[in-house]
């Protein structure tokens, strides 16, 4: 989803991930639900070590306040690890309209703005773009799939069901080990679910 960070990452390495560290920071947020958020320590090809964290709105769903607690984060992080912190976002809900990236407040001159990266997934739903999905190695462009194909066929079970047999064979074909494959049917059963009729 960010090309350009990722180049800039030394992966030879390795990957820290301090996600105790993050829900320590942001334990008392004030903030009405938690999500699975990652937070990553990495090594840029510059040598400096940076930390990146990322926001993956697993519930997809608009939320009013979505702006608001990704500053929050935000800020508690650069308190605690200064100003190597990334705020990425990945969207998945169903409204195109909803793309918040910016929360910023003015108050008697005292002004503040953070703007941060998002990516829609409903972007990828274009023929053009689902046909990058689909040339894709990568797990999680099998993982945007089932996620698009699952929310436009929310009302259609038979469209749905279709699908799901149709990803589920791609998935057997795929190059993934088996312990991949395995996680990637679970997340496709947990996500098209089916009326009892069907299944």
């Amino acid at each position: 989803f960010y090309p350009t960070l990722h180049a800039q990452i030394d992966w030879t390495k390795g990957v820290k991930f301090l996600d105790q560290e993050l829900t320590k920071v942001v334990r008392d947020a004030v903030t009405k639900q938690r999500r699975v958020d990652k937070l990553a320590e990495v090594h840029l090809l510059t040598g400096q070590k940076t930390l990146l964290y990322i926001h993956v709105d697993v519930q997809s769903q608009v939320e009013a306040a979505f702006d608001q607690r990704m500053f929050i984060y935000q800020y508690r992080l650069y308190d605690r690890y200064g100003d190597g912190v990334m705020s990425l976002a990945i969207l998945g809900d169903n409204n195109p309209a909803w793309r918040p990236n910016s929360y910023q407040y003015d108050k008697f001159g005292c002004k503040v703005s953070f703007e941060f990266p998002i990516v829609k997934l409903l972007d990828y739903q274009p023929p053009e773009k689902w046909a990058e999905l689909e040339r894709s190695t990568n797990p999680f462009a099998y993982v945007v799939r089932v996620h698009l194909k699952a929310l436009e066929t929310q009302k259609q079970p038979l469209q749905r069901l279709k699908w799901k047999k149709a990803l589920y064979q791609e998935l057997c074909q795929a190059n993934y080990r088996r312990p991949e494959i395995l996680e990637l049917y679970r997340f496709l059963d947990w996500v098209f679910v089916l009326p009892k009729s069907l299944t």
